[in-house]
């Protein structure tokens, strides 16, 4: 039942097959009541959360179904963030194209940055004209149950491209950029750390891109498609560039003398191609400097012995991870499993 002041009487269906149809068929909300108090949880359909990592989204349980078909292309936002019957709520967005056993989750919430009694608020699911879609609410865990109210909020807007990748490679330093464009965009504009810099092509579809010159440091790359000069919400990747090190170095770090397993070298082998193996050096950094606070480790150099001559000018490749040990019980009880590893450089 629609009410004239916009609030649709309604709790939801049990179950996926039976979605309650959420009438919205323009830009506008509508508030949909919530009651799962005697709703079963839809145990044959995972909780999912893969679209939204971090907003503590739960097991989804005692859940309720609705139903609502996109009248345009647009946004939509998901919100029982004003939670009226303090219901910890997760809420999940589905493609509902392929049916209840086909279901694509699109986008999710558990709880909503400021909400009230961990309300759910899922902003600017994309969605396109005439597609169906499910909404499906539950409690983030068996004793969630309860009741609130959901804002069901569809606006007119150009949808984000998805799926950006940015795999850099450093011999070329190039950055191969993998993205989807999700509608036919007139461009998609390209961000370099938060500056317009270029733009790419619109065509619907996979698309793909080739950025080089990076500068030492992080660059964000930032994409977003423009229909009609509306310019859609931006997605972004980042590429990191290690910056050289000093052509100077202050001092060398005077390790702990040799105490097993944190002795010994690494050996290539005789003549022929290495086997993947490694040594542990540690440093007493705190003691050994007399620092009591903190130190930053900014670079670390290298120098590799050849010592068959057969093997001069060939290549060793090398990575260095720098572990801070956590047991405290000195470098003779030391292991990687005791250690968190805070840097890694790739293979040089």
């Amino acid at each position: 039942m629609i009410l004239s002041c916009g609030v649709v009487g309604a709790q939801g269906a049990d179950e996926c097959a039976n979605a309650q149809p959420i009438n919205l068929t323009a830009p506008g909300t509508v508030t949909v009541a919530i009651d799962n108090t005697a709703a079963t949880s839809s145990t044959a359909i995972p909780a999912g959360g893969a679209t939204c990592p971090g907003t503590a989204l739960g097991t989804t349980e005692s859940d309720v179904w609705f139903s609502w078909t996109a009248p345009a292309n647009g946004l939509l936002d998901l919100s029982t963030c004003v939670n009226p019957g303090g219901l910890d709520t997760d809420i999940i967005l589905y493609d509902a194209s392929a049916g209840c056993t086909g279901l694509i989750e699109i986008g999710c919430n558990g709880d909503g940055a400021g909400c009230t009694a961990f309300g759910s608020d899922l902003v600017g699911a994309g969605v396109f004209a005439g597609v169906t879609y499910f909404i499906r609410v539950g409690g983030w865990d068996a004793a969630s149950v309860g009741t609130t109210d959901m804002d069901v909020t569809f606006t007119l807007g150009t949808i984000a491209p998805a799926n950006l990748v940015c795999a850099y490679d450093e011999p070329t330093d190039t950055a191969t950029l993998t993205w989807e464009n999700q509608d036919q965009y007139d461009t998609v504009n390209y961000y370099l750390n938060g500056t317009l810099t270029g733009t790419f092509d619109g065509t619907a579809g996979a698309a793909t891109d080739i950025l080089t010159g990076f500068p030492p440091g992080l660059t964000v790359i930032c994409l977003e498609g423009v229909v009609a000069g509306v310019a859609s919400a931006q997605i972004c990747c980042t590429v990191f560039i290690a910056e050289p090190c000093p052509s100077t170095v202050v001092g060398s770090m005077i390790p702990i003398p040799t105490v097993l397993p944190l002795g010994g070298g690494v050996a290539c082998g005789a003549g022929g191609i290495h086997a993947d193996n490694s040594y542990l050096r540690s440093f007493d950094l705190v003691n050994g400097y007399s620092v009591s606070d903190e130190i930053t480790v900014e670079c670390v150099t290298t120098a590799v012995n050849v010592s068959t001559p057969a093997l001069a000018g060939g290549t060793q490749p090398v990575r260095i991870r720098l572990i801070i040990d956590l047991n405290g019980g000195g470098p003779q009880n030391f292991t990687y499993l005791a250690g968190t590893n805070v840097g890694q450089t790739d293979r040089k």
